[in-house]
Formats: structure tokens, sequence, C-alpha cells
């Protein structure tokens, strides 16, 4: 920016004409050197022009008379103001050697923060060079297509030059010479306006600044840009307009299709979200009733991974063609991007659009299953006259659409309080994920785990966060948002750096040396490529014995990539750490997987537990694992057992290992050690805590 400055300064060091720049109150921030060198020549009694004032500068002169400096005053002023775009004034300043004369120019400075004031004074040595000046500027007027107008207010006559009459495309002829006659050139949809804001810079002073479309004689349709200053006569009354137009038109088509660009998606021609955007905030200024219908493909990626983009993209077309067949003529369609599209409808009753939009959303979901075999999730969201911002606008649409994917059911949800308050809560949570004080909010908790001789044999460490402000965040509502955003990472290694410290405590206690604990691992965890460096690290750190490490995992590490799991499993067991498969019996899992996956522990689900003392058909599945683990050498634990039944009916169909509230509730490291020391000296036998 330095340099910037440096080289504009240096240029206008070089131009002939005297230049200075002013701001709002006269004073001078800037002189040239010829504007230097003038002063100096012709004794004006300072080295240094800065921070002198202008004004009174030209309050001196005409103190001593001169009327033309009163003139130039006037007209700097109104330029200042804005009263005017520009001021032209001619003045003899003659010498005792020569005659001289002066053109005045003054401009504002537009693209200044402050109210900034460019003077420049050009000398001409002859009135012949002045001519020379004014053909020059009739040269550059014609070059640039620029039409000079001079309006007399007096009489109304309306003078044009020669490249007005190009401008709006019409002969000497055509033209009346009044103002009335440029009134009827002006196109009708644009008339009053431009006339309005004419008469307006006419009425307060003010410069004349418009763009308006005229019809050309020809009938053809052009846009024009006008400019004009006030000129006041010796009484300060204005008697003049004079001003220029010109041919914007190549300009705004231009435009037009750069805003067609940019508000259209390329591959369905249909409007895009920034259209959507600008068509919504007119909406909600008009006060309306807003409709948004969220429409989202069902397992559109994997058609993509499936048959290709190209074959994705064509579908994406069609899709486009038939969706928009289906809305009704109000509605307006647009493709957010991806699979997504969204169809916008307005209406005078709340009513109205909750009856048209899931009709609306059945017709769409019909002609789709009928054409393509494909099917829908939709989100509904009805704006009753609210002052929202677009964003929060689409985050109602949004979540209403994520609460009909999480229920996995092919139709629309429409948003509502409730739905609100879950996704407002998921996006808190978010955010507090994303806070430097999280880890200080965790917590571990140990759940003791039992060997079918009553004796204890660990623990499994269990994840607790209580955020100050929104409570206790269930491990269910945290865990999945963290693995979504990444934060598993870190909370991962916070666990097991916790858990490892405790196995380090309890090296030095006879009463916990041999316990081992269990710790969940999440899959971005396993797949991350650190993951084993850190752990391998945090055992040699802490010295644990890695046989006493025991990693939990969910069949969701061992569906994203087969192979790689496996290899990340094979390379802990090789280390000591032996792993568990939690929540085994739910999901996909099955038997096969204790063939195809080095695993050492299965974990059977609380859900065959509930009800394992009269349903026949749990019994059966938990006899068929232990029988089939027992084949295959892998231990098998039982969770979730809450009372002596269940642990009774579990201990006779063959499972040796337990964990559930009536072994032990999870609890502080303390405590735990407490429970522990105190069970030691009871009776052999499961005591409810």
């Amino acid at each position: 920016m330095d340099s910037d400055n440096f080289f504009y300064k240096e240029l206008l060091n070089q131009i002939t004409e005297h230049i200075c720049v002013i701001d709002e109150q006269g004073n001078i921030l800037y002189t040239n050197h010829a504007w230097d060198s003038f002063g100096r020549a012709n004794n004006a009694g300072t080295k240094s022009w800065l921070n002198l004032n202008y004004f009174d500068a030209c309050e001196k002169s005409i103190a001593q008379g001169d009327e033309g400096s009163k003139i130039a005053l006037i007209g700097i002023k109104e330029v200042i103001k804005g009263e005017r775009a520009v001021f032209y004034y001619e003045y003899p300043c003659h010498s005792d050697n020569e005659k001289r004369w002066f053109l005045m120019t003054v401009k504002r400075l537009e693209n200044s923060l402050l109210p900034r004031c460019f003077i420049s004074h050009q000398q001409f040595q002859a009135e012949s060079e002045l001519r020379l000046y004014q053909e020059r500027l009739a040269l550059a007027t014609d070059a640039g297509k620029i039409g000079v107008w001079d309006l007399n207010l007096e009489s109304n006559e309306l003078f044009w030059d020669s490249m007005m009459y190009q401008v709006y495309g019409m002969e000497p002829e055509q033209f009346g010479g009044i103002y009335l006659a440029w009134k009827q050139c002006l196109h009708p949809e644009d008339r009053e306006r431009a006339e309005q804001e004419f008469l307006n810079a006419l009425n307060h002073g003010k410069a004349y600044d418009s763009t308006f479309r005229i019809i050309t004689p020809k009938h053809q349709i052009k846009h024009i840009a006008a400019n004009a200053s006030l000129i006041k006569d010796e009484h300060g009354i204005p008697c003049r307009m004079v001003g220029i137009n010109y041919d914007i038109t190549e300009s705004i088509e231009q435009k037009h299709k750069i805003e067609a660009v940019a508000y259209t998606d390329t591959l369905t021609n249909l409007p895009n979200r920034n259209r959507l955007i600008a068509d919504f905030k007119y909406l909600n200024d008009q006060n309306s009733y807003i409709g948004l219908l969220l429409l989202d493909i069902k397992n559109f990626r994997a058609l993509n991974d499936t048959y290709g983009h190209d074959f994705g993209d064509d579908i994406l077309i069609k899709l486009a063609s038939t969706i928009a067949l289906a809305a009704p003529r109000q509605a307006k369609l647009y493709r957010l991007g991806g699979d997504e599209f969204i169809v916008q409808l307005f209406a005078d009753k709340t009513a109205t659009l909750q009856t048209l939009l899931p009709q609306l959303f059945e017709q769409i979901k019909n002609q789709i299953k009928q054409c393509f075999f494909l099917s829908l999730h939709a989100g509904i969201a009805i704006l009753k006259n609210e002052s929202l911002s677009f964003s929060e606008a689409m985050q109602k649409v949004d979540f209403a659409l994520n609460e009909c994917k999480s229920t996995n059911k092919i139709g629309c949800t429409m948003y509502n309080e409730e739905i609100n308050q879950k996704y407002s809560r998921a996006i808190a949570i978010t955010q507090a994920l994303n806070s430097p004080t999280c880890l200080n909010e965790l917590s571990i908790e140990y759940q003791i785990q039992h060997h079918e001789t009553y004796q204890a044999v660990g623990a499994e460490c269990l994840l607790r966060w209580h955020h100050p402000e929104l409570g206790p965040i269930s491990p269910a509502e945290f865990i999945p948002i963290a693995e979504k955003t990444g934060d598993i990472i870190q909370i991962g290694h916070w666990v097991i750096e916790q858990a490892f410290t405790t196995l380090a405590s309890w090296k030095n206690m006879i009463d916990f040396a041999e316990y081992s604990l269990s710790i969940n691992i999440s899959p971005r965890q396993i797949y991350s490529a650190d993951f084993f460096d850190e752990v391998e690290s945090l055992l040699k750190h802490y010295q644990i014995n890695p046989k006493l490490v025991k990693f939990e995992i969910t069949e969701g590490v061992l569906l994203k990539n087969t192979q790689m799991a496996i290899d990340v499993i094979q390379r802990f067991r090789e280390l000591g750490i032996e792993f568990a498969l939690d929540d085994f019996g739910t999901g996909f899992s099955s038997l096969s997987y204790l063939k195809k996956f080095p695993i050492d522990i299965v974990k059977i689900d609380k859900s065959f537990v509930d009800n394992v003392i009269s349903d026949t058909t749990d019994q059966a599945v938990i006899r068929s694992v232990v029988s089939l683990c027992r084949g295959l050498n892998v231990s098998l634990i039982t969770e979730g057992i809450e009372n002596e039944l269940q642990h009774q009916k579990i201990r006779e169909l063959g499972c040796s290992f337990y964990q559930g509230y009536w072994f032990g509730k999870p609890m502080k490291l303390l405590d735990f050690e407490q429970f522990v020391l105190e069970q030691q000296n009871k009776p052999k036998q499961a005591n409810k805590y």
C-alpha cells in the first residue's frame, strides 16, 4: 500500500497542473511540485502549504475585492457538500511579465473515507490554447461516447451536443429541444422515478446522479447513466443544470450475465443457493408466510459411487425436471448442491402451507419413485412472519430434515419446537466440544467386572461429562457428535491417559495390581494414523503391562475398512492388548465376526439380558454364543445384569464373566477403590450396590 501511495504521489508531481487536496474544513492535505513551485515563483510567502487553510486564503482575497475568489469558494463548498459533481471556473491571473488564464477544476474524491476535495489549476498561455483545451475535451467525450446537455431552468430549453443524439439514437429534428421531449424518451417503467430524482436534485440544490432506461425511435432499449450539476447566478439562484449522459447498456448486460452465472446451478439450470438467499430476503421483507420444503435423495452417494458421477449428474438433471413439473406454478425450485433441492412457497395463511407442502412432497415422492425408483427424505419449515435471517430459516428446515433422516423413514417431517430443542442442544454440544475447557469438564467412572467365582477382575472406564451450563450430558448424546466433528480423537486420548494413570497407581496397591481396565475406542481412533504410536508411547511412559489393557470396539469399527481394522487390531494384540467386541448381537453383528476378526472377548448386549429369565429366544442366542466362544477360545462377558435372577440364569447358560448394576454401579475412582476393598471383606457372593 505504501508503495502504491508513493507511486501516485510521484505521478502527480510530474504533472504541470497545480494540484492540491483539501478536507471539508478547507485544510490543505497535499500539494504537488507544480503547486509549490508556482507559489514560490509568485512570492506566496510560505515554504509549505500543508495544514494551511484554502478557505482562509479565498476569504482574504474576497476581503481585498476579488470577486473571482468568491465564486471559486462557493463552487468548492458545493462540491464538498455533494451539491454538485464538479465545478469549473476560468479566471485570469496576470503577472507583470505576461497575461495568464487558468481553468480551475474541483472534484470530490469519492473513494475517500472522509470528505476530500481535489483542486487543480491549469494554466493557458492564450485564448487559442483554451480553445484547444475545449477541443480536446470534446474529443474525449466523443471517445467515451459521453453526451453533454445543458438545461436552461428559466426557459426550459434543453441543449444537446452531437453525442447526446447518438446516445439516444435520434436525429436533431426528432428532438424538440425542451425538457418534456427528454421525458418522452424515458422507458415508461422508469419515467416517474427518473423525473423525481431529477426534481429532487433541482429542488434541494444537489448533484443529479441517476440511471434509467430509454426507448429509441427504433424501439431499442438502452440503459443510461446521468450526472449533472447546478449552475447558479451571481445571486446564488440556480439558473442552469449541465450534465452528461452515457450508454451503460453493455455493462448492464454483462452484469446480468455474471449474475446469471452467480445465481444459477450450472448442472440443472435451476436457481442456486445464492438466488434463494436473495429471494428469501425479498419475501421476508414482504411479511409473507414462507414455506420451505427441503428434499434429500436417500442413498444418493451410494448410487454415485456405484455407477459413477456422470450417471449421478444425469439423474440429478432428470430429477430437477421431474420436481419442477410436480411443483405448483407459484412455487420456486432451487438446487442447493449435491442431492439437495428446496421448494419455496408462500401464502397468505399458515394453514395453507401446512396443507400444501406435505401434499406437494407426496406428489414429488410418487413421481420420483415411479420414474427413478429412488426414495426421498424431506424437512418442512413454515416461517410465520418471523424476522429471521436466511441461515436461521435454513437451520429450521435442516433440523426437520435431520429428524426425518434419524428415524430412517421415507417421508417428510414438519419442524416443531421439540425438534428445535433437540437439534439446538446438539449445536450447543458441538460448540461446547470445541471449548478449550472441555477436557477439564470430563471425568471417568469405573464399573466393576466379576468372574463367576465372585472375584472382581477389573472394570470398564465409562466417560462422563458435566457441563457448567448444559448440565450432565450423556455419552449417547455427545460421543456421536464428537465422532462426527473429530473431537473424539483428543477425548479418546485423554480417556486412555486417565486409565493408564489409574493402572500406574494400582501397580503399588496389592489389592488392585492384577486388575484390568476396559477402554472404549471409537472408529476414528482406530483409523487414526498416529493412534498405535500414541498408545505405545503412553504404555512406556506409565510403564503399564499391556495385558491389563482391554480395548472395546463396536461393529462400526469393523464395517468401515475391514482389512485395515484387522491390521490395526493385530498390531495391538502383538503388544499384549486384548480386544473386546461390545454390544454383540445388536445391529448387523453376527457369529461370523468371531471367525473373521481377531477378537479376544465378546460382550453380550444388555438387550438379551433384560428378558432372559422368560424369553427362550434370548436364552437360545446366549447359549449359542457361549458355545461358539468356547470353541474359538474367546472370553465372554455379559453386561447389563441388574438382579440376582438374571445373574443366576446367565450363569446357568454358561457365561463366566459379568457386569451390571447387580455387581456395582459406575463410580468415581476413590469410591470404586473403597467399594472393592469392602467387597473383599464380605462373603463371596454378589452384593447389590
